[in-house]
């Protein structure tokens, strides 16, 4: 009995090292398996980029409408009385800025690459087995993708504008920020929202000093005094050199003194050491799988071995 009973604790003094790695077909299993596990996790959880760039507004002579030297009156509409930060953030925030950044610039296409087919020129099909494949994965991971096509704009706008951040800094400078998961993606994101304001700033201030110069010309006309006649006419030809300036691209309306570049990265897992860390896991909870079917393969011999004593 005394040799019986040796015989059968010999297993349970073998090192915990040998019994943990006494399975290695487990061990593999888990440590894939945690490995695959965490490059989903990484798929659906990127690392995220934030770009950012600062401008800084020129002076007060672009403002949209300005009283005459002379004192005649023009009546401005309430947003002119803003000045030069608050039009560029009034502006860049606007739906006109995203709806000209879709049409002009691509942002969909910057935004979605992989839904563009540029040989072709147009949005991949949703139809078919392997796009409701990869949108099934999309949707697995995380991204939503736009309702009716990336050319959504009131999607794309809301989209752009959770991940947007306007400070404003000191003097006239104002910080804007966009945090993507692509680097590349969030620095070209910012240069077409800047170019689209810009756009839309020199467009509206055009039409203004071609509005104030239509109005002078009407107030020219009922001008009877030959003096502030001339003086009317040289405020009309300065605002119709004004348009005429505004109307060429290279004409400054804001300046960007830093270019947009990457300021910060944020990332729950690193790849670099999330593998090794999933690997490194997956072998120990594969040894602690063994030891515990080491145990309950023990429990079941002596299970069966004393229903085999019963029953003798």
């Amino acid at each position: 009995m005394a040799d019986m009973t040796t015989r059968d604790d010999t297993p349970l003094n073998l090192s915990l090292l040998r019994l943990m790695t006494r399975g290695k077909k487990t061990i593999i299993v888990t440590m894939i398996v945690f490995m695959a596990l965490s490059i989903v996790y990484m798929r659906g959880n990127p690392p995220v980029f934030t770009a950012q760039f600062t401008i800084d507004t020129l002076g007060p002579e672009d403002r949209f409408l300005q009283e005459s030297k002379i004192g005649l009156t023009i009546k401005r509409p309430s947003y002119s009385l803003n000045d030069d930060m608050m039009v560029y953030y009034q502006t860049f925030t606007s739906q006109r800025v995203f709806d000209r950044a879709i049409d002009h610039y691509g942002l969909s296409r910057i935004l979605y690459p992989a839904l563009w087919d540029s040989h072709q020129e147009r949005w991949i099909q949703s139809d078919g087995v392997l796009p409701s494949i990869r949108n099934f994965l999309n949707r697995l991971i995380g991204r939503n993708l736009p309702p009716n096509g990336p050319e959504n704009h009131l999607f794309m706008a809301d989209k752009i504008r959770k991940s947007l951040t306007l400070i404003r800094g000191y003097g006239r400078l104002l910080n804007i920020t966009f945090a993507h998961e692509d680097a590349a993606v969030a620095v070209r994101v910012l240069e077409v929202l800047h170019q689209a304001t810009i756009d839309e700033m020199r467009q509206s201030r055009l039409q203004n000093a071609l509005n104030i110069v239509r109005m002078m010309k009407a107030g020219y006309e009922e001008q009877v005094n030959v003096i502030t006649k001339r003086e009317v006419l040289d405020e009309i030809i300065h605002h119709e050199q004004r348009a005429m300036i505004l109307s060429y691209e290279e004409t400054p309306i804001i300046s960007m003194t830093i270019k947009p570049i990457i300021i910060s990265v944020k990332s729950s897992l690193e790849p670099v050491s999330a593998l090794p860390l999933s690997a490194i896991a997956g072998i120990i909870s594969g040894g602690v799988l063994n030891i515990l079917i080491f145990l309950w393969q023990i429990a079941r011999q002596r299970q069966i071995r004393l229903y085999g004593t019963q029953g003798s």
